[in-house]
C-alpha cells in the first residue's frame, strides 16, 4: 500500500527503518506516542466539531 500522509511516512519510516536493524533499534516511546495521537485526535476533533456547531447554533440561529 502507498502511504496517504506524511503520519503514514513518518510511521512507516520509524518503524521500517528500525526493525530493518534490529528489532529493539525501534524508538518504541515515539510509535506509542504516534499511536496514542491517533486514538485522541479522532475524538476531540469531533468534540471541538460538536462545540463550534452549538456555538454556530446559538449565535446564529
Amino acid at each position: 500500500h502507498l502511504p496517504v500522509s506524511t503520519t503514514h511516512v513518518v510511521s512507516g519510516s520509524l518503524l521500517g527503518v528500525g526493525s530493518s536493524k534490529r528489532i529493539k533499534a525501534v524508538n518504541w516511546g515515539v510509535a506509542r506516542s504516534m499511536v496514542m495521537a491517533w486514538f485522541v485526535t479522532i475524538p476531540l476533533s469531533g468534540i471541538v466539531a460538536a462545540v463550534a456547531y452549538e456555538i454556530g447554533h446559538l449565535l446564529f440561529g
